[in-house]
């Protein structure tokens, strides 16, 4: 009989659904509905009786209980389909659909176009005769059927290889290990171990995988009767459903009606009262969540900082869903912070391969470069790094710079060119920033932001360093590639050159380079990319990107990777373990220099040679100090030095900010600051110490350092590459002043007001928290919204839920103890 119910009530959800008339309209079948629920309604009252028998019977009451567990345990053990959350999704039928074709289809493997809605000329050919409109269900389809399926063998896997019994074991081979100590001993035991565990999992995972995906090959047909089966039954959206808000319906009819039963002296005791005040509780959240059922909205609301208030958002993150609230919401400030993070290079390591990155904080200490001491038998680090002091904001003014009595003082840093970069408009003096430039070093090159010209500067005497710049690269070429293999071993990534079609062996895997844009960028939604339709060549390199088809031997479907050189894929793990080939890590280095593009210029200079500046065709002019570059007018180069000493002035402005409370330097934009011990030979006879102060900025020298000896170096800067360690935003409200303008509405100072990921602020029954950020776009907030009354409802029948508790099983035994000793007579 419940069972019927609950169909019924699914039913009867459906039919509501389409109604019209719950969109303001009213139908011959809205009126077949409104007589059916009125006659309903009328028979439930004529046998009111028996209703109330039926629910407060032993065997009702432990079917519902049951059923509920069971529904509530199928919202969990089943998928659920991308967007749940929103009433309105579902899985598209495709009864329509060609069989034969759509089985085709489903059966080949997935492709590249299969993740893009609209229909295209590089679909599977199964596909050719359909409509658009029939092509996008069919994709849809099949990405919600790929979802359930990993997630049922994923789940099926492990239940039956809990803790990876009856798996094969899986070892780290010893030459994987031998390299692994060697990378230890340079970059320190804490890098070796975050490597090693990352092999680790790469090694173990790997047959895990391959059993996955053996599982889904051999009961493909099973799973997607399976998905039919729960698509059909709601069990793939099962907090949504109908079906699952009439059984707590009829529950809460059951605890009401066996609560409530008698009269009111009878369950008004203090026998009864924890039994009575949970019952309650447990009605308030039923009560709390039919609410939600009814009212719950969730979206996204996009603001800019000095952008205008808006007063709407984006339903279940679906631009096509536009929901007003009834006032307006402004972004005062938003703040990111990225991992301060340090990076050192060794001369002898010849910087082949990336560098590993250390996540800074206070009073944290990096050893490196270990060696064995010959007193003690002990291992001990070469170079101690000792973080004395962060600083949330730091100032920089002008470094002083001279140039050394002698080439060879260990105290200079070597050639640098230095230049006065004017600001186009009003006062160009007024709004110059030096720019300094070291040959040699990564920063020994500057491009115009117009994509113009480029320029490179080039210490020394002989010519050949400056043809060897101004060679031009092969057709195609992009800059290079680290490739880190895991399940090979990979302790640091492999270099190779990038050039488009142009195949790269790595073992068993074939990466070729197919397509790439200097300016990779998103629509307003950030789901669809927007094109540069100019050619590679014409596009300002603000946000480098390619597409690498990832092929291995053996698998039936190649990968094709977007490749982002601003985000590193291995410090995101969701984005890095979603790839097909999760155990290739790929980094893109984009070399602005060589690729083809404006006309390049290398300045030169050296011991014995004079300056001048060298065009692309390899003609020579003298250039004079203090002049504008003739390519160039808002670039002055102000001065050369052969052997500089430099003195940087670095001004801590606030500390470093730690916890959850509220800090207006959290939100400025100056580069943060380091102080940074640099002990040589620590615990030594020969132990050198030396504090250098950094500054997250290219500016002024300011974010590297080189040992005076030439052997290290060392870059300090924010990781936007990585996720960032927090972001907040600070709101405010405004509202309708019946003149057709906005007023401002005092809800409290800002730190009332500041949202973080896990920190609501709270507005008319609307609730908003930080959900996402953009490193390309420094003033964007992406914000929350959560419109669900029933929250404090539930909320409410929870807290009755633990007084009933503590009333039952804590007060009531006292109480009866007191009284019963009480009542006893005295001897």
């Amino acid at each position: 009989m419940v069972l019927l119910l609950v169909l019924a009530g699914q039913a009867l959800g459906n039919a509501l659904a389409g109604s019209g008339f719950l969109h303001g309209a009213f139908g011959w079948r809205d009126a077949i509905l409104a007589g059916f629920a009125l006659c309903a309604a009328a028979y439930v009252w004529l046998q009111r009786d028996a209703v109330k028998h039926f629910f407060r019977s032993m065997h009702t009451g432990v079917v519902l209980v049951g059923l509920s567990a069971i529904a509530v345990a199928s919202g969990v053990l089943v998928p659920q389909i991308e967007g749940f959350e929103d009433p309105d999704e579902r899985v598209p039928s495709v009864s329509d659909l060609p069989r034969d074709a759509f089985g085709t289809y489903l059966a080949a493997p997935r492709r590249e176009a299969d993740q893009y809605a609209a229909k295209l000329a590089q679909d599977h050919p199964a596909l050719a005769a359909l409509s658009n409109e029939q092509v996008a269900r069919a994709k849809e389809y099949r990405r919600q059927l790929e979802t359930f399926q990993f997630a049922e063998a994923y789940f099926l896997h492990h239940l039956l290889h809990p803790y990876g019994l009856g798996r094969p074991e899986t070892g780290v081979p010893e030459p994987v290990l031998q390299r692994l100590d060697r990378f230890g001993q340079r970059y320190g035991k804490e890098e070796r171990d975050n490597q090693e565990k990352q092999i680790r999992q790469a090694f173990g995972g790997q047959p895990k995988s391959q059993a996955i995906e053996q599982f889904i090959q051999d009961h493909r047909a099973g799973l997607r009767t399976g998905f039919d089966v729960c698509t059909a039954l709601h069990l793939n959206r099962a907090y949504k459903s109908h079906w699952f808000a009439t059984l707590l319906f009829l529950l809460a009819i059951g605890v009401g009606l066996n609560t409530f039963r008698g009269a009111p002296r009878q369950w008004l005791t203090l026998r009864k009262a924890g039994w009575l005040t949970v019952h309650v509780g447990i009605l308030v959240m039923l009560t709390g969540g039919f609410v939600s059922k009814l009212n719950t909205d969730r979206g996204l609301l996009e603001l800019e900082v000095d952008g205008p208030p808006k007063d709407s958002y984006y339903a279940y993150f679906d631009r096509s869903k536009p929901t007003r609230m009834p006032f307006h919401v402004k972004l005062d400030r938003f703040g990111r912070k990225d991992w301060p993070t340090l990076q050192v290079g060794f001369k002898a390591d010849d910087f082949k391969t990336r560098l590993p990155e250390y996540t800074l904080w206070p009073g944290r200490e990096i050893g490196m470069d270990w060696v064995r001491d010959a007193g003690t038998d002990k291992e001990r680090p070469n170079l101690l790094l000792r973080v004395k002091a962060l600083a949330e904001r730091a100032q920089l003014k002008p470094p002083r710079l001279w140039e050394a009595e002698q080439r060879d003082d260990p105290l200079a840093q070597g050639p640098v060119a230095e230049f006065e970069v004017r600001e186009s408009g009003g006062d160009a003096a007024a709004n110059a920033w030096p720019l300094y430039l070291v040959p040699g070093a990564r920063g020994d090159q500057y491009f115009d932001p117009e994509w113009r010209w480029r320029l490179r500067t080039v210490y020394g005497d002989e010519p050949a360093a400056v043809e060897r710049a101004l060679r031009p690269e092969e057709p195609g070429y992009l800059g290079w590639i680290d490739i880190g293999i895991r399940t090979e071993g990979t302790i640091e990534p492999r270099r190779e050159r990038l050039v488009l079609g142009r195949a790269i062996e790595v073992g068993e895997y074939t990466l070729t380079p197919v397509e790439a844009t200097a300016h990779f960028q998103l629509d307003a939604a950030g789901k669809a990319e927007v094109r540069d339709g100019r050619p590679l060549k014409e596009q300002t390199p603000r946000n480098p990107a390619g597409w690498v088809k990832i092929e291995k031997r053996g698998a039936a479907a190649p990968e094709r990777r977007l490749v982002l050189q601003a985000i590193d894929a291995e410090t995101h793990a969701s984005m890095q373990k979603n790839y097909a080939f999760a155990s290739v890590a790929l980094k893109l280095v984009w070399d602005v220099w060589g690729v083809d593009g404006p006309p390049r210029h290398v300045l030169q200079w050296g011991p014995n040679t004079p300056l001048k500046l060298v065009a692309e065709d390899g003609k020579a002019r003298d250039f004079a100090l203090g002049s504008a570059l003739p390519f160039a007018n808002d670039l002055v180069l102000k001065h050369v030095f052969h052997a500089v000493r430099v003195e940087k002035t670095i001004e801590f402005l606030a500390p470093h900010v730690e916890g959850p409370h509220f800090d207006p330097d959290f939100y400025a934009t100056d580069p943060i600051g380091l102080d940074l011990e640099i002990v040589r030979a620590p615990g030594t006879s020969a132990e050198k110490s030396e504090t250098v102060r950094f500054a997250s900025t290219e500016r002024s020298l300011a974010d590297t350092w080189q040992s005076p000896d030439g052997e290290f170096s060392i870059a300090f800067y924010e990781n936007a590459a990585a996720q960032p360690f927090e972001w907040r935003s600070v709101l405010s409200i405004l509202e309708d002043d019946g003149q057709g303008g906005l007023r401002p509405v005092d809800i409290g100072p800002e730190y009332d007001r500041e949202i973080r990921v896990n920190d609501y602020f709270f507005y008319r029954g609307y609730r908003f928290f930080q959900t996402n950020a953009d490193a390309q776009r420094p003033k964007y907030s992406g914000i929350g919204v959560v419109f669900d009354p029933g929250i404090p409802i539930v909320l409410y029948g929870m807290y009755t839920i633990i007084v009933g508790t503590i009333l039952a099983f804590l007060l009531r035994p006292i109480a009866e103890a007191y009284a019963k000793r009480v009542q006893e007579p005295r001897p």
